[in-house]
């Protein structure tokens, strides 16, 4: 394995290469790759569309693919350390994108014509 390159994918979509987008099987996969970068919140994507499914195979599995040969076709060890710093990147920025928990309140109470207190779940802020 190698630290950059591309990523397997799930089990099924490499049956459906053919012709010269084969030539990605022939790679070493990385933890880590352009692809890997541009889709790295690929699930959050996905939770958006109406048919994930079918969204995935439209449109990402095929520029997965576009962005994988042109990784080949460009391949450069300044490239690849490039590659590792945008990821690096990438993981400190998301650590401090964290979404906040949710915290509980108190509403209301009892007085004036105000509802008992109770406890209520609001996101933080």
């Amino acid at each position: 394995m190698s630290f950059v390159s591309l990523r397997p994918d799930v089990p099924g979509f490499a049956d459906q290469l053919e012709g010269e987008d084969r030539v990605i099987l022939t790679m070493r996969p990385g933890i880590t790759g352009p692809a890997t970068l541009k889709y790295r919140n690929e699930e959050e994507i996905l939770a958006q569309q109406l048919d994930p499914e079918r969204y995935n195979d439209v449109v990402i599995f095929p520029d997965k693919i576009k962005i994988n040969e042109e990784y080949i076709d460009k391949y450069s060890f300044m490239g690849d350390i490039r590659y590792i710093l945008l990821r690096q990147l990438n993981t400190s920025i998301l650590s401090f994108r964290r979404k906040p928990e949710s915290r509980r309140i108190r509403v209301g109470n009892g007085l004036n014509g105000h509802p008992l207190p109770t406890e209520r779940l609001v996101p933080a802020r």
